[in-house]
């Protein structure tokens, strides 16, 4: 038993003597290193509007964009479905019309009218100078007539001179499908607004088949079209008769949907998976700009939205939140924003940002975009995150540039059930 004791005394000697120390108060634990502290960016609010919706989701509250006229501006109320006139510069409400039949089409403006369409076959005409209904116009003789003749999206329909212009969506009937021209001068002002009269549109252009998913006007007479069959046409507007016509190069899979137009200068763009441009009075040619093939900067159409400044085009792709400038002279990408992240020091966790629907706008030397985690602003020239303003944040917002008066039109991720339009002064961020 002496010698069993004595030999464990031995082995636990040894075992002792064999150990390394170490000293823990030298001991560092390895640490991530902290991000940097975002730049901030202090907007100045010039007046904020709350707009109360009777839906749950406030988010839908502004299905359309805005119109402007000088400063100021005309949006459809789309859970109370009426039609509103703001002033950009002051916020103040000048009229707000009666319930009227609109829904997702947002109004239009031709002289001293403002032009609602209703989604169902009529048109409703209010009188700018004081909000009142001056007129109700049905597209056709009878319903189904009226419903085959009416609009099918937002961005297919248009103005131009006294004319209001859309791609129809004809739902009845085999009515052909096209583009419509409705003659603002053939309504009679003198019957009862509220008494629906037949005002019937012309079928100006069809080519049978296919419908008409994007226009916009040049305001000289001309209105160029994109059809599902991917072919871009230019057309007088008085005579019907088409100018030219050119073949958009989509990409394969993709022979339709909501691809915005733009136009500058002498140049007509058209954003699909790439960015093409042509000559507005020729329909020729000049480039295309194939790098958006690439999964970093496709812009996937319809969810895509750019701006244009001093030969450059500036757009945003919500599906993978890039932010590109292409210089629309040379037909080349002058710079492009990879996905910007933000550190929550709450969950110590990156977040990424998200651009939701709002355009990207230039005054002076500075880009704004609105996001998921606030007024995001950078240097127009070279794409440099200039600062985040945190307080100043809106989700699917719409937003329109009037001098130097930024206003966006959505609603606050954290309040559902109320559209809000916040507006603020744009100031240089360097």
């Amino acid at each position: 038993m002496r010698q069993s004791r004595l030999w464990q005394t031995a082995l636990l000697s040894l075992l002792v003597s064999s150990c390394v120390v170490i000293d823990l108060g030298s001991f560092t634990p390895k640490q991530e290193p902290k991000p940097a502290p975002e730049k901030r960016y202090n907007a100045e609010v010039v007046w904020v509007r709350e707009v109360l919706s009777n839906s749950l989701y406030g988010r839908y509250y502004f299905s359309s964009p805005p119109v402007v006229a000088g400063p100021h501006c005309y949006f459809l109320a789309n859970e109370t479905s009426i039609v509103v006139k703001i002033n950009l510069e002051t916020g103040k409400v000048l009229w707000e019309s009666e319930r009227v039949e609109g829904q997702y089409q947002g109004p239009q403006k031709i002289g001293g009218y403002v032009y609602q369409p209703s989604g169902n076959g009529s048109i409703t005409v209010i009188d700018d100078s004081n909000g009142n209904i001056a007129a109700t116009v049905m597209l056709g003789e009878h319903e189904t007539e009226a419903l085959d003749n009416d609009m099918r999206y937002w961005n297919s329909v248009t103005v131009s001179g006294d004319y209001l212009l859309w791609g129809n969506f004809p739902r009845i009937s085999n009515y052909a499908s096209g583009l419509m021209r409705l003659d603002s001068r053939n309504i009679d002002f003198t019957k009862d607004p509220y008494e629906a009269q037949a005002v019937i549109p012309e079928l100006i252009w069809s080519d049978g088949e296919t419908q008409i998913t994007s226009q916009i006007s040049s305001g000289d007479g001309i209105v160029y079209f994109l059809n599902m069959a991917g072919m871009l046409i230019a057309m007088d507007t008085e005579t019907g008769t088409v100018i030219w016509e050119q073949e958009v190069p989509f990409s394969e899979g993709r022979n339709y949907s909501y691809f915005p137009l733009a136009l500058y200068g002498e140049k007509i763009l058209v954003m699909e998976d790439n960015l093409s441009c042509y000559n507005k009075y020729s329909g020729d040619f000049i480039f295309e700009i194939a790098q958006f093939d690439d999964a970093d900067s496709r812009p996937y159409n319809d969810r895509a939205r750019f701006t244009l400044h001093n030969n450059f085009l500036f757009y945003i792709n919500v599906y993978n939140n890039t932010i590109i400038a292409v210089n629309i002279d040379t037909g080349e990408i002058a710079w492009k924003n990879d996905v910007y992240s933000h550190y929550d020091r709450l969950t110590q966790e990156y977040y990424e940002y998200h651009y939701y629907g709002s355009l990207a706008h230039v005054y002076g030397d500075s880009l704004f975009v609105m996001s998921d985690a606030g007024l995001r602003v950078y240097n127009a020239a070279n794409g440099k995150f200039a600062g985040i303003d945190k307080k100043i944040i809106m989700d699917d917002a719409y937003s329109v540039l009037y001098n130097d008066i930024l206003v966006f039109f959505g609603y606050y991720p954290e309040i559902y059930g109320a559209g809000h339009i916040t507006a603020i002064r744009c100031l240089s961020a360097k």
